[in-house]
């Protein structure tokens, strides 16, 4: 047995660690095995009695690692093989780690871990195993070789989970996962990551995606960047991903824009990226200028394009739909610009109110007409009658003013609205509504 040492101080290993966030040391030893030619990834996770996780597993059917290689990946701390590799040992999959540290995150998953790795050597197929114990995470145990006929791969285990191992069985976990992994999977359709019993398949969770090439920074003469944008069915965790050249992210960051009711990440793929550590690549928003600050800029103004015309969009389908459903209040089309105004304006304002509306379909008709009515008569009122009578949040007051900016009612008197006493009419819209509303639900 070989008692390697890692080259950097256990206090710095426990920094790097990060004991607080197991999914993201699930994330880093699936990108280990896809990186040993994995075609097949699952992740186990085993459950006591009461149904919170205790150990996790995770077995891969990778290259394995050999004996004569293993202490060259475990010793070094922010240097691994992969910098110096072209591509992945045998099918030369572009590779994801380059800061060896994936190791280290293990100790996130319990405080004693292992690794059974099986691989071909020139004596012939070999297993190896690798221990190590929180208490001393700076060392791992390297036992010697030992001839076998399993085929090809690893298994990891941690033992004595603490309690956020329960964080891995939240579906934010799979929704992390599946957005950290999405454009791999498409680049390499092969490869298979099972997690908790079901496959990660982030095609079947996506439910609009676009493309943009983005604008050259200055003296950049390679190929230009680009920025991929991905809405999700489910709540992930925004993030605009920076990719090396091959589309691998090296790094995230917060995508930096306003985009109310839309689940998204973004993954900005750029060769210029290719050559730049990844701890320096997550303080990019640190640069005031030079080509990464440039083209972060632009990926990040072409997200702002992308959603205003997506709220357009979904406005429109959703106007469509009204239609339909015969609750929209108006029919034909505008019979001047006056008309075409009121009915942008009201349809910025009904898009932004429609969820706090009961499903009754009357009601719903009931209540577009009172809206239009507002605007036809009070037009500077409607933005202050709308927050008050539907309650709405800080996110949809500034998605409306967002939107009302957008339209060519003058926004002026809008605002001057605010303090206004109400007119009688107004007053009279509003307790109409909600005498209304309360006809449809009565007190018990």
């Amino acid at each position: 047995m070989v008692k390697v040492r890692l080259g950097t101080s256990r206090e710095h290993v426990a920094e790097l660690a990060r004991l607080r966030d197991p999914v993201g040391a699930i994330e880093e030893l699936i990108w280990n095995s896809v990186d040993a030619d994995a075609a097949h990834v699952a992740v186990t996770l085993e459950r006591n009695d009461l149904g919170g996780v205790d150990r996790v597993r995770l077995q891969d059917d990778g290259s394995g690692m050999s004996a004569e290689h293993c202490e060259e990946y475990f010793r070094p701390i922010g240097a691994s093989w992969k910098k110096r590799a072209q591509g992945s040992p045998v099918k030369k999959r572009a590779l994801h780690g380059k800061n060896g540290r994936g190791r280290v995150r293990a100790f996130a998953l319990g405080p004693r871990v292992r690794w059974t790795s099986v691989s071909d050597a020139l004596g012939g197929r070999q297993q190896l195993v690798i221990e190590a114990d929180r208490r001393s995470m700076d060392e791992f145990d390297i036992g010697d070789p030992e001839p076998t006929d399993d085929p090809t791969g690893t298994l990891f285990e941690a033992f004595g989970g603490d309690e956020q191992l329960d964080l891995l069985a939240d579906e934010r976990a799979r929704s992390s996962l599946t957005t950290a992994f999405a454009t791999y999977l498409e680049k390499y359709p092969d490869v298979r990551i099972e997690y908790d019993g079901q496959n990660l398949d982030p095609a079947a969770e996506q439910i609009h995606v676009r493309d943009y090439v983005l604008p050259s920074p200055s003296d950049w003469n390679g190929e230009p960047a680009r920025l991929k944008i991905v809405e999700w069915r489910r709540p992930v965790t925004r993030a605009l991903f920076l990719c090396d050249g091959q589309g691998m992210s090296r790094a995230h960051l917060k995508p930096g824009i306003q985009a109310p009711a839309f689940e998204f990440t973004a993954h900005l793929t750029w060769a210029g990226f290719d050559d730049v550590d990844a701890e320096e690549l997550a303080f990019t928003d640190w640069a005031s200028n030079g080509p990464h600050a440039e083209v972060l800029a632009a990926a990040r103004e072409q997200l702002k394009v992308h959603f205003r015309a997506r709220v357009d969009e979904r406005r429109r389908e959703q106007v469509a739909q009204w239609r339909r459903e015969g609750i929209y209040p108006y029919t034909g089309q505008p019979a001047d610009a006056l008309e075409r105004t009121e009915r942008e304006t009201f349809d910025a304002v009904a898009t932004t109110v429609f969820r706090h509306l009961p499903k009754s379909t009357g009601t719903r008709r009931t209540t577009f007409a009172f809206l239009r009515s507002v605007l036809a008569h009070e037009p500077s009122d409607v933005l202050r009658i709308a927050e008050e009578l539907f309650s709405l949040s800080k996110q949809e007051r500034e998605q409306l003013n967002r939107l009302l900016d957008r339209t060519p009612c003058p926004r002026g008197p809008l605002r001057q609205a605010r303090t206004r006493p109400d007119k009688p009419w107004t007053v009279t819209v509003r307790n109409g509504l909600v005498a209304h509303q309360g006809k449809r639900n009565p007190p018990r």
